[in-house]
């Protein structure tokens, strides 16, 4: 009996697992995508430099104006019609979800040869990253604010939340399986992989807007008289001027964009540092098993923070990330100077690379954990050639062994924590669109639109990320010292500045306690109460 009861899902568990499964087919395709797009326009399309960076200029300004362009489409719509703004949301993510990987199809078939044809080669690429992430804001935007429309209960959006972490597990083993089928020599065997993964994820689609606990859960509606209420749906010029006078959400923006910044540098430069720093020490399934941990182990720290947010608020817990982030960049810091025989400042900003600043330890070290040639490491530092021994033999291998440890450990961790805020990210956004719901008595939740503005602050820190990271390295690179100390450094020095921030930031958002129980008891029942208590 008790295995019986077990088994039976609620309605409420039921309508998780819906929503949940086009997070799986959202794994399932981005982590492909953004894993190995850049190699395939390198290395297979032949796209030159000045293409590909023509193609990453124009995805920076479409990424960051099409999610308020979809939200602002998708809730100005929806209120004109008499299904209403909830009941819009899943024929779009029917939609829009095939759509999303047909254009995931479209990257992994180039149009021909950049070296035979260069504009073809570069019209190919732009074209793909427009389809793909216009199709993508179009189905993760109103998916994205399903949840909030389903619900205004914080238990069972946790729940959805916790469900979609363990469906983007499920997704995200595509990647691990796409390593096994790319060959830039021989690509037929990937694209046959790559259709199999879109039919997959539009499965994962087809779940979600078929089933019948999600189109017969009822939405939030107001149950206040008409007469008391805002009109349908305020012009851009009126939502913009609410939106300034937002103070919790002018907080979460600043947070969201660091952020972001934050994950993006993480994913871009996780498995280049990895090679860098200790890519001798670690083999090529090491350093799978590493990466693979690093997309899995933060849907897993979701699963297991869900029950703590019945017990603290969503402030507390991203507070406590932030400040574990800080504790492990201060703590990795502190072990590699020491283990290096500097000060945690000099490598903490490391500008030039002399003799003064790097001596033979240091240089053993890198020769040890690289397998860099002695002779160009020393001529790299600026030191004079010198038999290898008088420093390769003044590192010991406990050293060695525990400097490994130290980096890799620091990058997982980092990246871990980085990645948890992320995932509780959505459910700080519904609290914002419950209190904008209250604070300005609409009839509808805005939920697309909150997370179209969302996207149009913070998506730039996509771009930022990558740019800053790579001026730093390509300005040490001259040298096998420079890019090894200067890879180091940003290890540390941007997860404890940026964090340093985030903590400042983030202390100034109060959407929390007794003031986010008062917007969701204004909810459930009415918007009488004073709509400046909430500003």
């Amino acid at each position: 009996m008790g295995a019986e009861s077990w088994l039976v899902w609620t309605p409420s568990q039921k309508r998780a697992l819906a929503y949940a499964m086009t997070n799986f087919s959202a794994a399932v395709l981005n982590n492909v995508f953004i894993t190995y797009y850049v190699e395939m326009a390198v290395s297979v399309s032949k796209v030159s430099e000045g293409w590909f960076l023509t193609a990453q200029v124009l995805y920076c300004i479409w990424n960051s104006i099409n999610d308020p362009a979809c939200g602002w489409y998708a809730d100005n719509n929806a209120v004109k019609t008499s299904d209403g703004v909830f009941q819009r949301r899943i024929p779009r993510i029917r939609r829009g979800g095939p759509l999303w990987a047909l254009s995931f199809l479209l990257m992994w078939f180039p149009w021909g040869n950049g070296a035979d044809n260069p504009v073809l080669s570069g019209l190919h690429l732009i074209f793909c990253l427009v389809c793909y992430d216009g199709w993508m804001s179009y189905t993760l935007v109103n998916h994205q604010a399903l949840m909030a429309d389903m619900t205004t209960d914080n238990e069972e959006r946790e729940r959805c939340n916790m469900y979609g972490a363990a469906c983007q597990i499920m997704g995200s083993f595509a990647v691990f399986l796409a390593g096994v089928f790319w060959d830039v020599g021989s690509l037929w065997r990937f694209q046959l992989f790559t259709v199999l993964t879109a039919l997959t994820s539009c499965v994962g689609f087809a779940w979600t807007s078929s089933s019948q606990y999600i189109s017969e859960s009822s939405g939030h509606t107001s149950s206040q008289s008409p007469k008391t209420l805002a009109p349908e749906m305020p012009t851009l010029k009126q939502y913009v001027k609410q939106t300034v006078s937002h103070k919790n959400l002018w907080a979460f923006l600043g947070m969201a964009f660091l952020q972001q910044f934050s994950c993006t540098f993480s994913t871009n430069f996780f498995s280049l540092f990895l090679t860098l720093l200790v890519g001798k020490f670690l083999t090529p399934t090491q350093m799978s098993l590493l990466i693979y941990a690093s997309f899995v182990i933060p849907h897993l720290g979701t699963i297991a923070l869900t029950p703590v947010l019945q017990y603290a608020s969503k402030k507390a817990v991203i507070m406590t990330l932030f400040v574990l982030r800080l504790v492990v960049g201060v703590t990795g810091l502190w072990l590699a100077s020491s283990l290096l025989n500097l000060s945690p400042l000099s490598l903490l900003f490391v500008t030039e690379v002399s003799k003064a600043t790097v001596d033979a330890p240091v240089l053993g070290v890198i020769h040890r954990v690289t397998g860099s040639n002695p002779d160009s490491i020393a001529s790299g530092a600026g030191m004079k050639m010198i038999a290898a021994d008088e420093y390769t033999n003044t590192v010991d291998d406990r050293t060695v062994g525990l400097l490994v440890a130290v980096v890799s450990a620091s990058l997982l961790l980092c990246r871990v924590l980085i990645e948890n805020v992320c995932r509780l990210e959505p459910l700080l956004i519904t609290d914002l669109i419950d209190e904008d719901c209250v604070i300005h008595k609409r009839r509808h939740l805005m939920s697309s639109v909150m997370f179209g503005a969302v996207a149009l602050f913070s998506k730039p820190a996509q771009s930022l990320a990558p740019i800053l990271g790579y001026y730093f390295i390509s300005r040490a690179s001259t040298t096998q010292v420079g890019l090894w100390l200067t890879a180091l450094s940003l290890t540390f020095l941007v997860p404890i500045f940026v964090t340093v921030l985030e903590i400042v930031v983030w202390a100034q958002y109060g959407l929390s306690g007794s003031h986010l129980d008062f917007v969701k008891t204004a909810l459930k029942h009415d918007f009488s109460h004073d709509a400046a208590a909430f500003v």
